[in-house]
C-alpha cells in the first residue's frame, strides 16, 4: 500500500479502496498488490523500493505503467484478471506491452476512492485480463447485470469509425498552446504510429470489412469553418477570456490537484503524518522516459481559475463534440492503433523509439525516433478528459516478438439524450455508465471474434518467456 513510494514502502492501508470492497462483497478473491511506479507517475512501471518490472515478451522489455505490474502478473500467468489505474494511458500502456486485453472504462464505472491518484477527472480504475470473456463476466458480476440484456449485434451491424485525425494522423492544431501542449506535434508537424502498429490497424480494418462491419471514415465537423474540428477546438482552442493571448492547456491544468490528493491519500488511508516535500524527494527517475516527479509536482505550475474552467466549460464542450460525431455517423465503436510503438528499456530511456513522422516538405511520412512518453501519451492521452469507455485488444506480434495491438472507443453517453445534457457522467446505474460500458463490452467482443477469424495473425500470440520444454507453452 506504498503507491510504488519508497518511503512509504513500510506501510500498509488501513482500511481497503473502494472497489477492493465491492470485489470482496461479491465474493471475489484478492491474491496481492503488484507494483507501481510512484503514485503511477510514469509510462514505466521501476522505483528503488520494487525495482523494475519486465514484460514477458522479451528481457529487455519494458511493461510499461503506471500498472505495469498488473499487466505483467496477467501475462505471466500470476493472475486471470488484475485491477489497473489510468490516469493518461497506465493501462492501456501495459496492457500493450503485455499482450493483454487493456479495459479503461468510462470514468466512474469503478469507484476511485482509495485509488492514489492524481488528477479527479482523469484517474479511472480499469482491468488488465487474456481475454473479452474474462472482463465481461468480471464487469457483469460487480456491477450486478445479465451480460444477455445488453448488446447483441451481429457484426454486419456494427458501424464502426475510423477518422484519420486525430487517430492516425496526430497532431495539435496551430490554435493550440505551443508552450504547454506535452511535447505533442503541432501543426504543420505530424506524426502516425509505427510501421508495425500501422500494419496491424490497417488488417484489423480490411478483416472488419470483410466480416460485414460498416466502417465510417467521415472526418469530425468543423461547424464554425475555422480550419479546426469541433473536437480539436474543444480540446485546444479555447481561452477563458477571449482576450487571453493563447489558450488553456487542458493536459497540463488538470493536475492542479494532485499535491492536495496525495496527501490526503496518505493521511485517509495510511494514517501517516508524512511530508509531501519527503516522499517527493524519494521519486527518482531513470532515462528519458521515467521521470514521475514531472507530474507529481505539476500542480505548483497550475492555475485555479484555468482548472475551473476545464471543470466547467471545456470538458462539456469536449464531450459534446465527441458525442456528436458518434451520434451523427451513428457509429458504435471508433478502430484506432491504440499505442504508437511497443517500448523495450532501451529505446524507452534513450528516446529512440519508432514512430513516423510527417516531411512538410514532400508530404510523406518517413521512421524517426522519439521519446516513449511523448509518442504514448500523444495517442491514448489526447481525448482522456473525455469519459468513455476505451479497451486495447492484443493482436500478435512484431517481426522482433514485440506484442502489437489495436484499440476500441465508445460513446460518451447514450444517444438521444437533449441537447448539451452530459448528466449520465454522474450516473454509475441504469441509463447511466453501466448501459453504456456493458453495451460496449459486448460490441467490443463482437468485433475482436470478427477480426480474428478473417484474420488469425491477429490472435494472442503467447509471451516469448512462457515457451519452451516444461513451460507453459509449447
Amino acid at each position: 500500500s506504498s503507491a510504488g513510494s519508497g518511503v512509504l514502502h513500510h506501510l500498509n492501508a488501513k482500511m481497503d479502496a473502494k472497489l477492493l470492497t465491492q470485489i470482496k462483497e461479491k465474493n471475489g478473491i484478492i491474491m496481492g498488490k503488484t507494483n507501481v511506479p510512484e503514485f503511477a507517475s510514469s509510462i514505466i512501471t521501476c522505483n528503488y523500493a520494487n525495482g523494475c518490472t519486465q514484460s514477458p515478451y522479451g528481457r529487455v522489455m519494458s511493461a510499461g505503467g503506471s500498472s505495469g505490474g498488473a499487466g505483467s502478473a496477467v501475462a505471466t500467468r500470476l493472475s486471470p484478471i488484475a485491477i489497473s489505474e489510468d490516469t493518461g494511458s497506465s493501462t492501456r500502456i501495459p496492457a500493450t506491452q503485455n499482450g493483454n486485453f487493456g479495459y479503461d472504462p468510462t470514468r466512474g464505472h469503478y469507484p476511485n476512492d482509495g485509488n492514489p491518484g492524481f488528477s479527479y477527472v482523469l484517474d479511472q480504475t480499469g482491468l488488465q485480463a487474456r481475454s473479452m470473456e474474462d472482463i465481461i463476466k468480471f464487469d457483469s458480476a460487480l456491477m450486478d447485470y445479465d451480460p444477455a440484456m445488453y448488446g447483441g449485434k451481429r457484426i454486419s451491424e456494427l458501424r464502426i469509425g475510423i477518422p484519420t485525425h486525430p487517430f492516425i494522423d496526430m497532431y495539435v492544431p496551430k490554435c493550440a498552446n505551443p508552450n504547454q501542449n506535452f511535447g505533442f506535434y503541432q501543426q504543420p508537424s505530424m506524426m502516425r504510429p509505427s510501421v508495425a502498429f500501422m500494419e496491424v490497424y490497417e488488417k484489423a480494418k480490411a478483416a472488419l470489412a470483410v466480416a460485414g462491419a460498416t466502417l465510417v471514415d467521415t472526418p469530425y465537423p468543423d461547424d464554425d469553418g475555422d480550419g479546426y474540428d469541433n473536437l480539436d477546438e474543444a480540446l485546444f482552442c479555447m481561452k477563458v477570456k477571449e482576450s487571453d493571448e493563447l489558450p488553456i492547456s487542458w493536459p497540463l491544468d488538470m493536475f492542479h490537484t494532485s499535491i492536495g490528493q496525495i496527501a490526503t491519500w496518505v493521511y485517509q488511508y495510511l494514517e501517516e503524518n508524512i511530508a509531501i516535500k519527503d516522499i517527493y524527494e524519494h521519486v527518482y527517475s531513470a532515462g528519458a522516459t521515467h521521470a514521475g516527479i514531472g507530474f507529481l509536482t505539476a500542480s505548483l505550475y497550475t492555475d485555479e481559475t484555468k482548472f475551473v474552467f476545464i471543470m466547467q466549460e471545456l470538458r462539456k464542450k469536449a464531450i459534446l463534440a465527441w458525442n456528436e460525431y458518434m451520434e451523427k455517423n451513428n457509429l458504435d465503436l471508433i478502430l484506432a492503433t491504440g499505442a504508437s510503438h511497443t517500448q523495450d528499456y532501451l529505446c524507452s530511456t534513450t528516446g529512440t523509439c519508432e514512430i513516423q513522422l510527417l516531411n512538410v516538405t514532400s508530404g510523406k511520412f518517413y521512421t524517426a525516433n522519439a521519446g516513449a512518453s511523448t509518442n504514448d501519451l500523444f495517442t491514448l492521452f489526447q481525448h482522456k478528459i473525455i469519459p468513455l469507455p476505451k479497451i486495447i485488444v492484443p493482436a500478435g506480434v512484431d517481426s522482433k516478438g514485440y506484442p502489437v495491438p489495436f484499440e476500441f472507443l465508445g460513446k460518451a453517453g447514450p444517444f438521444g439524450r437533449p441537447e448539451g445534457d452530459i448528466s449520465y457522467v454522474y450516473d454509475v446505474g441504469l441509463g447511466g455508465m453501466k448501459d453504456i460500458d456493458a453495451e460496449f463490452l459486448q460490441d467490443v467482443k463482437v468485433a475482436v471474434d470478427a477480426i480474428r477469424e478473417q484474420d488469425p495473425s491477429l490472435d494472442y500470440v503467447p509471451p516469448s518467456t512462457l515457451k519452451g520444454e516444461g513451460n507453459l507453452f509449447p
